[in-house]
């Protein structure tokens, strides 16, 4: 199987993450717009059509989704061009921008508090609401026929896609900071049997996310990580 992840179109690669994307954005746009009165979980076209016939219906949940969703473009621009400006605090704009998504999330968590803190039965616009406390039905999961039977016929396609999914990822990463010489070192077979031979639980887990992780070092020893993003936000 290695020799298929070494012929992998990064064409392809990149019309799979960007229809994922809009497939993503789409499906999200009339919850954060407050428009109700169809599913979301029709085709991606469907759903872009019933969005704009239903803009009429917005709701004061745009308020909230649309100025958290410009702050944090606005964070990273501010940090990219403060990376610029200062070159050597790049590494602390960097997660600065990283954590804009955790800042938004409490600081309208806390807007929301303040908005709805007297009106919980009748929100101003869409929260959360209340989250059952711990595992309702923790338990070991019953294994019979007609579950495996269920998702056999696929598994194997899904195997097939997740290794070569994580090691293309990983090699075309590397490859886009011309470290060549250790990207050459992933050897898609060692990945593959390393994955499905050890038999101790949960090392499975940890070795399919162990080869990005490897790049990421890489590139963060390199200084390379910070440009490479920082290049992507611009």
């Amino acid at each position: 199987m290695g020799w298929i992840v070494n012929v992998i179109s990064l064409t392809s690669l990149s019309a799979f993450m960007t229809g994922s994307a809009i497939s993503i954005a789409v499906g999200q746009t009339p919850t954060m717009m407050g428009i109700k009165g169809f599913s979301t979980r029709e085709a991606t076209y469907k759903v872009f059509i019933n969005t704009l016939k239903g803009l009429g219906r917005t709701k004061m949940d745009a308020a909230m989704g649309l100025s958290a969703l410009t702050m944090l473009y606005v964070i990273r621009s501010a940090c990219s061009y403060a990376a610029k400006r200062w070159p050597a605090r790049q590494r602390l704009f960097f997660f600065l921008s990283t954590l804009r998504t955790a800042f938004v999330i409490l600081l309208y968590t806390m807007i929301s508090w303040l908005v709805n803190m007297n009106r919980r039965q009748h929100p101003l616009f869409k929260i959360l609401g209340n989250v059952p406390r711990g595992f309702q039905d923790v338990g070991v999961p019953r294994m019979d026929q007609g579950l495996i039977s269920a998702f056999a016929s696929e598994l194997p396609a899904t195997v097939i896609v997740l290794v070569i999914e994580h090691i293309a990822i990983s090699k075309s990463f590397g490859q886009a900071r011309e470290l060549l010489a250790s990207v050459a070192a992933v050897d898609p077979e060692e990945y593959r049997e390393d994955i499905f031979t050890d038999p101790t639980p949960g090392t499975n887990i940890i070795k399919r996310r162990d080869l990005e992780c490897t790049i990421f070092r890489m590139l963060l020893d390199n200084n390379d990580f910070f440009h490479y993003f920082l290049s992507r936000a611009r």
